[in-house]
């Protein structure tokens, strides 16, 4: 397989993947919100108003956040350039493994 084949198919996961993301933050955003909705109706109908509303809403809008977050992240791993990537997250440091493949000196082991 050709290299320009395996990056095609790698991002084409890769872009399906934020797509998922995406789908799933945004339906987790809306049931937050319906939640939320309906908790305030049922609080607004119970004649003791002092008590606490639940914040269940709160959590899965969270989960949704943080799931659009990773699909924004996943998308743009999928559409932006190879160089351009490298440049956000900097160049590897350079272990310099194939100097030294030993870890240690041989006139130390025996």
């Amino acid at each position: 397989m050709s290299e320009r084949t395996r990056t095609l198919i790698s991002r084409g996961t890769l872009l399906i993947i934020a797509i998922a993301l995406l789908y799933s933050g945004v339906f987790c955003i809306g049931k937050s919100r319906e939640l939320y909705h309906d908790e305030v109706r049922r609080h607004a109908a119970q004649p003791n108003r002092s008590a606490r509303m639940n914040g269940g809403f709160m959590f899965i809008g969270a989960v949704g956040v943080i799931l659009c977050a990773g699909g924004v992240l996943a998308g743009l791993g999928a559409v932006a350039p190879t160089s351009f990537i490298e440049r956000c997250l900097g160049r590897p440091a350079n272990t310099k493994l194939h100097e030294h493949p030993e870890p240690w000196p041989i006139d130390l082991i025996d």
